[in-house]
């Protein structure tokens, strides 16, 4: 039985969200580095995902507060403009794939809310994504950039562009997603990531199985096609303070909750469920770990959070797009 039952987690999660959101809105709004929009929150991808989950959580819970926030310390259009140019230029080099994959879902969510300030960005983005997942083609390819438990993980991207080009209708940017998930979701490579990475066996913020189950998630595959993964994540245990033997595995309990939740919608099968659930409710319970040390946490494990969060909101249904999947 799950720590909190299904129905009590659903009442609280709002609440829960105005939680992380306090952290949040205090690291965007710093001034750690000159990048000219996203210059809060230690680093660059911080600050993106950072002012991605406080439009997500302005929008899930109608208060505006949030949304001003985020758009306050971006600064407007000219220096998102500048964010964009230098992500062009190759400057922005080092948050390539996992902050641009963040810039594309801080796109997305903005365009929800019917904010084009960062449509520009997206589009930057874009191209760089399309270029990192379709690079590696052979299986031991794959497996490198597929079993990387953190910036360099190719299946995050992957996530995101298929969804960015699900809900901007780029149907050459689809294509190379759904060929990417493609190749990750062989069952072969499939099986070979669930082999190197079971539980306990990352020390980065990142679990490959949870992601290849979301991946699986976004791209409508069966949970016939997945049970490699689905074995790994049915034995999800959260992750406890003896166990994070470095700041990264921090992130680990709410990501490894994108792929039970993932798991719940592709097989109904509510032990999943209950797994997101525990995630979820023992990283909240420990602030110290999200909330509490800016320089370690503080910075970037709320935004993971409210991505968890945010999920059962959206029940992995890409947004504004009724686009037809590529074949």
């Amino acid at each position: 039985m799950a720590l909190e039952t299904w129905e009590a987690f659903l009442v609280a999660r709002a609440d829960r969200l105005r939680q992380l959101a306090m952290p949040i809105a205090h690291c965007v709004a710093r001034q750690d580095t000159g990048h000219p929009a996203f210059h809060g929150c230690i680093d660059w991808h911080s600050a993106v995902h950072a002012t991605w989950a406080l439009l997500m959580i302005g929008r899930v819970t109608g208060e505006s507060r949030y949304r001003t926030a985020a758009l306050g310390a971006a600064g407007g259009p000219e220096r998102v403009c500048e964010e964009e140019v230098a992500l062009r230029l190759g400057l922005l080099a080092e948050e390539q794939p996992y902050g641009f994959a963040w810039a594309q879902q801080l796109d997305m969510e903005a365009a929800a809310a019917g904010i084009d300030l960062f449509s520009g960005l997206g589009r930057a983005a874009r191209d760089a994504l399309v270029a990192y997942v379709t690079d590696a083609t052979s299986p031991s390819a794959i497996l490198a950039k597929a079993t990387c438990p953190a910036y360099a993980n190719v299946i995050w991207p992957t996530i995101a562009l298929h969804q960015w080009a699900r809900a901007f209708s780029d149907v050459e940017a689809l294509r190379s997603a759904e060929r990417a998930a493609a190749r990750i979701l062989d069952p072969s490579i499939l099986s070979a990531i669930a082999a190197r990475t079971g539980p306990r066996q990352t020390e980065g913020f990142f679990s490959p199985c949870h992601l290849a189950v979301l991946l699986a998630a976004r791209t409508g595959s069966p949970a016939s096609d997945i049970t490699s993964a689905l074995a790994v994540v049915r034995d999800s245990q959260p992750y406890l303070p003896h166990h994070m033997r470095s700041p990264h595995s921090a992130g680990l309990n709410f990501s490894m909750a994108w792929g039970c939740y993932a798991a719940w919608m592709v097989s109904r099968d509510e032990t999943f469920r209950d797994r997101y659930v525990d995630l979820v409710i023992t990283h909240l319970n420990a602030p110290r770990y999200w909330r509490d040390d800016y320089a370690h946490y503080g910075h970037w494990v709320g935004q993971f959070g409210t991505f968890a969060i945010g999920l059962t909101f959206d029940d992995l249904v890409p947004p504004h797009s009724s686009m037809t999947l590529v074949t």
